[in-house]
């Protein structure tokens, strides 16, 4: 008889996906959450051609997914027969019938049993410390913390936060510091625990630690002359398709990257709130306010509507080709970009049927399998799409959420071996109800109220046993819609949509729904954008030679972030060039361009070179003079040896500080050059100091080389 059931199951889904795939691409019928040519979902199940999921019960998720059929899915999405991918089951999910968590019902029965997957999956993850395990990087972590496991289990997330800090700072986890940099993510998801907590000892204790680790970011990664942080993205780095092939750990320093910023802006912010709340004077301000405007001038690429993942190069940096949709979410969601430009980023920014992609254009086939955090980018624009009112991004980012969470979740399906991050994939789900749907906003005086429900998820929604400081909250949402017709607590009608933090004891929360307000409901759909390959160019003091060569892409020469040439042979002279430029090669197609080239820096007079008599900063202190014909600005590098760890040297002239030289270890026997920082010298005999930073390892400096910019950049 179960056969027969099932059997039955199939056929209603696959008839109603012949109904409705039909629909032009940008309208949504009411009857399911999204659809397209590949697949269909509703509130009840998922339909991909002969694949399947659906929800019997609430604790119950079954799907036809296996091996074979997965590879087979994989090979079509990626146009080949093979896919050099190795996929594996994982622990079947196992659901928990009784959890200490909130406990959610609705109409649509696959969403519950993902909100109920999600659960089981947070509740059975502990780490020896008391905090979550997580075998992903710290930023992933932090961003669980914040969209909801602070909300359901802030002891646990305390323990977290806590165990990633050192002597009152907040410590790098995996990689190189500072050469990547996931630790202005700690006072975000520190934040949203006090606000879940009231926890005054934990603020004050947050607090310290916020102050310390920003005063140390902005002291070794901000750069004075760009307004913005240096450092790249860890998972990024590992990833292997977002920074150029070219870039080695000095590279990746010196990038301006956008996640990073964004984050660091955040940070500042949280310790204004944070100080706030503690009677002190707000700090960062004016850091803050002077970071946001460089990021929205330096990292906003007017042609494509959307931000760039990063820029690159000294003066006038080159925008990357490449969009982090991480940090565009996020600067939504933080106010970072202001209306029209979060509205316009989340029109412009290409989707793919299979979701937002982590980085576009990409390389990845699934991105749920290829990116382990792509369930945390995944939530954070759908919440960046209900911030803007565009339902239609909404509701195809949150089928993609839950098609992929129905397909690979119950066997925890992995690809290429790597652990699955069922902690980032629970929380985004269950952030999809708690924050988006629900619309919980933790804030430090109470719970602000901003719920966001699709027109197709109708029938009421109930989130029981919400446990919120010395109060318990059942919430009731009926309707579906953005804005509040009426919002009573334990039947008496509320002013507004705000419930104050000194409630006690148990209550009853009703809120009912309207449609409300309206914005553009305009998608931009990916296509299989390519980038073209990163040209290989062999610099010369007055020519290049690109090669290979490849005719049919057009080639430009890029002088300094701004001139340009186009190329059309392999071999070129280089045209008249100012007395220092930075020179690189992008190729284009259609799509756009490519990452650029390894850069060459010319200049129009000879280095100059100062040795040094203690090359080893014994004292960790080094002065010496340097005598210069032209007062002005200069780029400042030095020569160095070490066998491990990352070096730090704060750069000072004239008693002044001017910047930072990062000297990580790398493969190569000769010496390599540091990154060049920008000082200003006067004309003359000027006095250079070198102080290490207290964190890294001793390197060995041979000597010094400045380049005078007269005013090039």
């Amino acid at each position: 008889m179960s056969k027969i059931i099932r059997s039955s199951q199939f056929i209603m889904m696959a008839l109603l996906v012949m109904v409705l795939v039909g629909c032009d691409e940008q309208t949504m019928s009411d009857r399911v959450l999204a659809q397209n040519s590949m697949f269909c979902v509703t509130g009840d199940s998922v339909v991909q051609g002969t694949l399947m999921a659906w929800a019997p019960s609430p604790l119950q998720l079954s799907n036809n997914l296996n091996l074979n059929n997965a590879e087979a899915m994989l090979q079509r999405m990626a146009g080949t027969d093979t896919v050099p991918y190795c996929l594996a089951n994982g622990q079947a999910a196992q659901m928990v019938r009784n959890s200490r968590y909130p406990t959610y019902q609705s109409s649509q029965t696959l969403i519950d049993a993902l909100y109920n997957l999600a659960v089981s999956d947070i509740e059975n993850n502990h780490s020896r410390s008391g905090g979550f395990n997580s075998y992903q990087d710290q930023a992933s972590l932090n961003a669980a913390i914040y969209l909801s496991l602070a909300m359901i289990d802030a002891d646990q997330a305390k323990a977290t936060l806590a165990a990633q800090v050192e002597e009152g700072l907040v410590m790098q986890q995996q990689g190189t510091w500072p050469v990547c940099d996931d630790r202005m993510s700690w006072p975000i998801a520190a934040w949203e625990v006090y606000c879940a907590t009231g926890d005054k000892q934990w603020l004050a204790q947050a607090y310290d630690i916020t102050l310390n680790t920003i005063d140390e970011q902005l002291q070794v990664q901000g750069d004075a002359s760009l307004g913005l942080m240096h450092g790249g993205q860890l998972t990024r780095y590992n990833a292997g398709d977002f920074y150029p092939d070219w870039a080695d750990a000095i590279a990746v320093t010196e990038v301006l990257t956008m996640i990073n910023n964004v984050l660091a802006i955040r940070a500042m912010e949280v310790a204004g709130l944070m100080a706030d709340e503690l009677g002190l004077e707000a700090p960062y301000q004016g850091e803050a306010r002077h970071l946001r405007d460089a990021v929205n001038q330096r990292l906003w690429d007017e042609g494509r509507g959307r931000y760039c993942a990063y820029v690159m190069g000294y003066g006038k940096p080159i925008q990357s080709p490449l969009t982090d949709n991480m940090a565009q979410a996020l600067a939504v969601l933080w106010s970072l970009a202001d209306d029209d430009r979060s509205s316009t980023l989340v029109e412009n920014t290409p989707v793919g049927h299979q979701g937002i992609l982590p980085t576009y254009p990409a390389q990845c086939v699934e991105p749920y399998l290829e990116y382990p955090s792509w369930t945390l980018t995944q939530a954070c624009w759908n919440m960046a799409a209900a911030a803007v009112g565009n339902e239609h991004a909404l509701r195809r980012g949150m089928a993609a959420l839950y098609r992929a969470q129905a397909l690979y979740g119950p066997q925890h399906i992995t690809i290429g071996h790597r652990m699955v991050n069922t902690l980032a994939s629970g929380a985004a789900n269950i952030a999809m109800v708690m924050r988006l749907m629900m619309g919980i906003r933790l804030m430090p005086d109470g719970i602000e109220f901003d719920p966001c429900v699709p027109v197709c998820l109708t029938g009421n929604k109930t989130l029981l046993n919400v446990a919120y400081r010395s109060a318990t909250l059942d919430i009731t949402l009926v309707g579906t819609g953005n804005d509040i017709e009426s919002i009573a607590l334990d039947g008496q009608a509320l002013e507004g949509n705000f419930v104050p933090a000194d409630i006690e004891g148990h209550h009853n929360l009703l809120i009912k729904l309207k449609k409300g307000r309206k914005a553009s409901q305009h998608v931009t759909l990916a296509s299989k954008a390519l980038l073209p390959a990163t040209p290989d160019v062999h610099w010369t003091t007055d020519s290049a030679v690109i090669s290979p060569w490849r005719a049919h892409l057009a080639h430009k020469l890029i002088i300094n972030g701004a001139l340009s040439y186009s190329l059309d042979d392999s071999v070129f002279g280089l045209p008249p060039l100012p007395p220092l430029a930075q020179l690189w090669v992008v190729t284009a197609n259609r799509y756009g361009y490519s990452v650029p080239s390894r850069p060459l820096l010319v200049a129009g007079t000879a280095a100059k070179t100062v040795t040094l008599a203690d090359s080893t900063l014994q004292a960790d202190t080094l002065a010496t003079h340097v005598r210069v014909d032209h007062a002005g600005t200069y780029l400042l590098g030095a020569d160095y040896r070490i066998d491990r760890g990352c070096d730090i040297v704060i750069v000072e002239a004239n008693g002044h500080a001017q910047g930072v030289l990062y000297l990580p270890a790398t493969a190569a026997i000769a010496p390599r050059r540091t990154n060049l920082a920008t000082v200003r010298l006067l004309r003359g005999d000027n006095v250079i100091t070198l102080r290490r930073y207290r964190i890294g390892y001793r390197a060995a400096l041979r000597q010094l080389v400045l380049w005078h910019t007269a005013d090039s950049f």
